[in-house]
């Protein structure tokens, strides 16, 4: 165990509030380490000299500041700070777009209908995409025995637009 450690442990040893296992960890580490060891005496001493001392009454003067003290302190604002950060503010503009866009399409009949144009267009190119594969099977189906030749030779063509060396 490290002095760090047994340091912020040393209040609940001295009170008897910790576990076994850590309570002996610790007594191990004070029979080794001075230092430890002086800081839970100093410990000691100072509970000994805070028990002589009694409860202190404060007067009434001394209630009435301590308890004007919350109202003068000026409100915290942490949200507002936090939306008003530089970095933080494009982020915030991205998400109210992306919001304002979803409410249009959710909300308004101009949406419905784009929502429908979409789904029409989707639609549309699928029952193209649909066409085409099956013209596609029609004329790998008619090269019959070639069909393999075709193909080897198709891949071995340049791509479109690309160099042809």
């Amino acid at each position: 165990m490290r002095c760090k450690d047994v340091e912020k442990l040393l209040p609940g040893y001295l009170e008897n509030n910790l576990r076994a296992e850590e309570k002996a960890r610790i007594s191990f580490h004070l029979s080794r380490c001075p230092a430890c060891t002086g800081c839970l005496e100093l410990l000691k001493r100072t509970d000994a000299a805070l028990a002589g001392i009694g409860d202190l009454d404060p007067g009434p003067a001394l209630m009435a500041r301590l308890q004007a003290v919350p109202s003068t302190a000026a409100p915290r604002r942490r949200f507002s700070v936090f939306v008003f950060k530089p970095a933080i503010q494009p982020v915030l503009a991205g998400a109210f777009l992306v919001t304002a866009f979803i409410a249009v399409l959710a909300f308004t009949p101009v949406g419905g209908r784009m929502i429908k144009t979409l789904n029409r267009q989707m639609h549309a190119g699928y029952s193209k995409i649909t066409r085409l594969y099956a013209r596609a099977e029609s004329i790998a189906d008619s090269l019959g025995g070639a069909r393999e030749q075709v193909i080897v030779s198709l891949e071995n063509l340049p791509p479109l637009g690309g160099d042809q060396r």
